[in-house]
């Protein structure tokens, strides 16, 4: 066929394309892309074709101009499935109004499970993106329009919430839950101190408490019926959902509780004494560093004491609660010394005076010679020994009529008890006694025999005739003559040990603290009558006395700052006698110096023995009293042998 025939049909072909491409390429192509299932237009879509790539506009249309080539055109959207169609001459000759793309939406199932048992989880809330719906019966929901990078994420009533999930074109996800964990606090009721140890039950494995009372549990399903049991208290039992929080307070099967004082303030080392009946000797605890006491065994009828130096002492019965706490009163004494004499009848009318003087002014404390230095009792004792060897008296008042009027008067009672100064004892047990190197009992400047510091057997007797001044219905017991002899011929002293400075202050130490745990179980306070140079001389001087020892032991502190009984240059002071403010002062900061004790000094209320006819009147009394309290004592004490005081020396009531 020659060229000439063919051309006719070479252009009947090309004609038809060259038609379509002049169309292409000359008019622009509309493409519109819609969702497939609502056949709403597709924001942000994208369209590629040959390299060239061009975005929707808000309506999901796009036109295409300046094509040269046909081809595959891919058509993508956030949230959809991508398409790829190919574009013929035909169809883009004759689209018409535009080219329409439908694009499937992306689908993710989602499951949320129980993490601990794999139980679906109903009634989830599952967040996609920016899109959320709820889990069904199976624990299943399904999501469409996906977008690449959506965090997915699950949230269902008790439980802790998923970690976000990032969608990276998955079509299912599954997703954990644990249950909120539960806390549990577990504290003594009396107290409000945290219980460790105690055993949490109710909620899968048995947990313990921790030092904070604590146990976090996990998994727990709402609700949960817990236990909490603990020895020494009753079980206690509590419901708790996932997530929240259980207090529980233990009842202590022991009585317990706090003493405080009037500020609140929690009281360390306070003794709580329990008297239960039918039972021979108290319950004993002391407390704590936070005021905290715990005594075992009580029943009803059980008294309770509360005693601690510096605050009134408090008594009261039991009920059947286990939480008693306890509130105390300072208490500052500020007493008068009543002899021995002062207990016989015909001594009733001065008794009386003096009573009547503690009534009406700041006075509030009596000490009574309870025993003298010669051995004798104001009254007729118990112990089989003191009664064998004739301590007892008989023509003396009835001291515990006495002392319960004291108690009406609300006037505090203090029992003088001589110790080592004993002429009684010593010469009824001579073996108790000091001996001379010849074997002969030793006695004093004054006459009278002392017995020896280093015998236990002593130790008891003072003990045991304290604890009956106590049961009479004294509110402190006052050691006296808590020494070795420091007049006469000292150095002619023979003792069952050998005597130094070592042994002696361990023996007058030994005696104190062996008093302090016996008479603990009284509950009474007790105290102790240094001699003043104790309370600025380091050495024990002979007499076995050092305050820093002694005082850790007693409840109060007496040292004796008479000034009379210092001597010229004491305390860099030329004339003791005639500067008593400056005596007791300086005695007194010397003394906190040396122990942080409670310091009530002996003040002196008689004049001077020396021959200089200084007289200590109310204004010397006033001095002394002024000097304690710029000294920081714990009130005072005043001594005057005939029992003769001024009332005009102290302040009105």
């Amino acid at each position: 066929m020659s060229r000439r025939s063919l051309r006719p049909l070479f252009l009947l072909v090309a004609l038809p394309a060259l038609i379509a491409a002049w169309a292409y390429t000359s008019c622009p192509l509309a493409v519109r892309v819609i969702d497939a299932e609502t056949g709403q237009p597709v924001g942000a879509a994208s369209v590629e074709v040959r390299g060239r790539k061009l975005s929707s506009e808000s309506g999901g249309e796009f036109r295409l101009t300046g094509l040269r080539e046909l081809g595959p055109i891919c058509v993508q959207a956030p949230g959809y499935r991508e398409l790829t169609a190919t574009l013929g001459l035909a169809s883009v000759a004759l689209a018409g109004d535009g080219q329409v793309f439908a694009l499937e939406p992306t689908e993710l199932e989602v499951r949320v499970a129980e993490a601990a048992s794999g139980r679906p989880i109903p009634g989830a809330t599952v967040r996609v993106g920016q899109q959320e719906a709820p889990t069904d019966a199976d624990g299943r929901c399904l999501i469409k329009r996906v977008k690449p990078g959506d965090a997915i994420t699950a949230l269902a009533p008790d439980r802790l919430p998923s970690e976000p999930i990032p969608y990276e074109g998955q079509e299912t996800q599954g997703i954990a839950l644990s249950f909120l964990p539960v806390t549990v606090t577990v504290c003594d009721l009396c107290t409000g101190r945290p219980i460790a140890g105690a055993l949490v039950t109710g909620a899968g494995q048995p947990r313990m408490s921790d030092a904070e009372g604590t146990v976090s549990l996990t998994p727990i399903e709402a609700p949960a019926r817990l236990e909490i049991s603990r020895e020494g208290y009753s079980p206690a039992r509590g419901e708790v959902r996932p997530g929240g929080s259980l207090a529980l307070e233990l009842v202590p099967e022991a009585v317990s509780g706090v003493v405080r004082d009037t500020a609140g303030r929690p009281i360390a080392q306070a003794l709580v004494l329990a008297r239960v009946p039918g039972e021979p000797e108290p319950r004993v605890a002391y407390t704590d560093a936070d005021g905290i006491y715990r005594l075992e065994g009580l029943r009803p009828g059980t008294t309770l004491v509360v005693r601690k130096a510096g605050f009134r002492r408090l008594e009261r019965p039991l009920d059947t609660d286990s939480c008693h706490h306890a509130q105390l009163e300072p208490f500052v004494a500020k007493g008068i010394y009543l002899a021995f004499h002062m207990l016989t009848p015909q001594y009733g009318a001065e008794l009386q005076r003096n009573l009547e003087l503690v009534d009406r002014t700041e006075l509030n404390a009596i000490v009574i010679e309870i025993k003298t230095e010669t051995g004798y009792l104001g009254f007729e004792p118990k112990l089989a020994l003191a009664r064998e060897i004739g301590a007892g008296s008989t023509d003396v008042i009835d001291v515990r009529a006495l002392l319960a009027d004291c108690r009406r008067r609300g006037i505090y009672t203090i029992a003088r008890i001589p110790v080592f100064e004993d002429d009684l004892l010593a010469m009824q047990r001579p073996e108790w006694a000091i001996h001379r190197p010849d074997g002969s009992i030793w006695r004093a400047a004054g006459g009278r025999a002392w017995v020896d510091p280093f015998r236990q057997e002593v130790w008891d007797y003072n003990v045991a005739i304290a604890g009956e001044a106590v049961e009479l219905g004294f509110d402190e017991v006052q050691f006296d003559y808590v020494r070795f002899p420091s007049d006469g011929t000292v150095w002619d002293c023979r003792y069952v040990r050998p005597s130094t400075a070592q042994t002696r202050v361990e023996a007058i130490t030994g005696f104190i603290a062996h008093a302090r745990r016996e008479l603990d179980r009284t509950g009474a306070f007790l105290s102790v009558d240094l001699f003043g140079l104790t309370t600025f001389d380091p050495e024990e001087k002979g007499i076995g006395q050092l305050i820093e020892r002694i005082a850790p032991h007693v409840d109060y502190v007496s040292p004796m700052l008479y000034p009379s009984t210092y001597l010229r240059g004491m305390l860099d002071l030329d004339d003791p006698w005639r500067t008593p403010y400056e005596v007791v002062r300086r005695s007194l900061q010397a003394a906190h110096q040396r122990t942080p004790a409670l310091i009530r000094p002996w003040l002196q209320h008689f004049d001077d023995y020396h021959g200089l006819g200084i007289t200590y009147g109310v204004e010397e009394v006033r001095l002394q009293k002024q000097a304690a309290a710029d000294g920081g004592s714990w009130g005072w004490l005043f001594w005057n042998i005939l029992g003769e005081y001024d009332p005009a020396a102290f302040e009105g009531e």
